[in-house]
């Protein structure tokens, strides 16, 4: 049991590469939340969703009969009400933290939804405009306004831990390419040298 929490708190803090650039044009709400136009200039944006099961008991259904019917940050109940198969489950979305290098790595909220033509989306690639919503993640970041504290002259990018590479090695190395490994190592390297104790 304990081994599974360590796993589920290491995909947690799991964060895929991404650089953004903003599309000046494309701004639709510019504080809490932040949603503007950005094209992917390399690596790939994400926002996962994150399961977990609150209780238990036999017979149990197959993860693809229950997980469709859950929505992000509800709890849901399997469509059977008899005690002995009630399963409850947690699911949330896992979203991509924003920051900016260029302002002293400036963290501006994480990303919680994308569209692309008006569609939601879970991931974006390179060469793709898509509509991205930020969200606060603390009170800090609640009052960051798109046009004061930054604007389309900066990129966005990830930010990315130490934690953070070790756990996407450990559980999404598959789904990451060479030129993500080599964006890693790169943002690894921007990171280290302009955060203290990072």
């Amino acid at each position: 049991m304990e081994e599974k929490k360590a796993a589920k708190k290491e995909q947690g803090v799991a964060v895929f590469p991404v650089v953004l650039s903003i599309i000046p044009k494309n701004v639709f709400n510019k504080k809490n939340p932040i949603i503007i136009g950005c094209e992917v200039k390399e690596g790939s944006l994400k926002v996962r969703s994150s399961y977990s099961s609150l209780g238990v008991s036999p017979p149990l259904l197959q993860p693809s009969e229950i997980y469709p019917r859950c929505a992000p940050g509800r709890i849901s109940l399997t469509p059977d009400s008899s005690p002995s198969s009630l399963i409850i489950v947690s699911c949330l979305q896992v979203g991509t933290p924003l920051c900016i290098p260029e302002l002293e790595f400036l963290e501006i909220g994480k990303v919680t939804s994308i569209q692309n033509n008006h569609k939601e989306v879970k991931v974006a690639k390179v060469g793709m405009s898509v509509a991205v919503k930020i969200e606060p993640m603390n009170d800090l970041q609640s009052h960051i306004l798109y046009g004061r504290q930054f604007d389309h002259k900066v990129k966005l990018y990830s930010k990315i831990t130490r934690e953070g590479i070790q756990a996407m090695k450990d559980h999404f190395g598959e789904d990451m390419t060479s030129d993500d490994w080599k964006l890693m190592s790169r943002l690894k390297q921007l990171f280290s040298r302009g955060i203290q104790h990072w």
